[in-house]
């Protein structure tokens, strides 16, 4: 294993073992049941609610997103992880942390991540819509990745793939890169909703069969690196 993306998946991982025993708004809404419940039936739009609410307990928020992503690998939940995991960064010690450079390995995956199984769709449209709302949503993110050193960006290319390896068998049933509409917020909104009903997961997305969509993810992993050093504007 390269022992750069080894150390940022460890800083990752500890940094959440301290924040979710420290520093983060405790004792407000959270239910474990309710979240498990949205995952199994992969209700994205309600977890983004539930992870938007201005009320909610960051430490165990926090501690259920990292926990939740490490499980199951589905990109909408490595983007609701960064996403909190780059507010509470931000507002704890500003952008020079390194929650915010975690931030930005883990909504690059996310943008790995669809590119890889949303190989599997019948439609094509939808992971592309779903690119284009992560550009939006993590937007900031990928513009502080962006600036980041030569270096940086390259271990953090590194990360991302090194996630993309870890979930990739726990991806293999996840169809979350192809359901349609599956956002209770708008494209760049980080704001939180509230108690608003969330829409719920949709209808199954249509799939292609394996021995189409499998030999199409194998060429898309195979140009992951290229693909993601170009999205970090780095040059060979």
């Amino acid at each position: 294993m390269n022992v750069s993306a080894y150390g940022i998946i460890r800083l990752i991982s500890a940094t959440l073992v301290a924040l979710t025993a420290t520093l983060c708004r405790a004792d407000g809404w959270f239910d474990a049941e309710a979240l498990e419940a949205m995952l199994a039936k992969g209700d994205a739009a309600g977890l983004e609610a539930a992870a938007a609410r201005p009320d909610h307990d960051e430490n165990r928020m926090f501690g259920w997103l990292g926990k939740a992503f490490e499980s199951k690998g589905s990109y909408f939940l490595a983007a609701l992880y960064a996403r909190e995991m780059w507010r509470i960064g931000r507002e704890r010690y500003g952008e020079n942390c390194g929650l915010c450079y975690g931030a930005g390995v883990v909504s690059l995956y996310a943008y790995a991540a669809i590119i890889v199984d949303g190989e599997k769709c019948e439609d094509r449209s939808i992971p592309q819509t779903k690119l284009a709302r992560l550009m939006g949503t993590q937007a900031a993110v990928f513009d502080y990745l962006d600036k980041k050193p030569v270096a940086s960006k390259e271990r953090a290319v590194e990360g991302a793939l090194q996630y993309d390896s870890r979930t990739t068998s726990v991806r293999s049933s996840d169809d979350s890169a192809c359901r349609n509409a599956d956002s209770a917020l708008p494209e760049g909104s980080d704001q939180g909703i509230g108690a608003g009903t969330p829409r719920g997961p949709g209808p199954r997305p249509k799939l292609l069969p394996e021995n189409v969509y499998l030999p199409r993810q194998r060429a898309a992993r195979e140009k992951l690196p290229e693909t993601l050093r170009r999205f970090l504007n780095l040059r060979d």
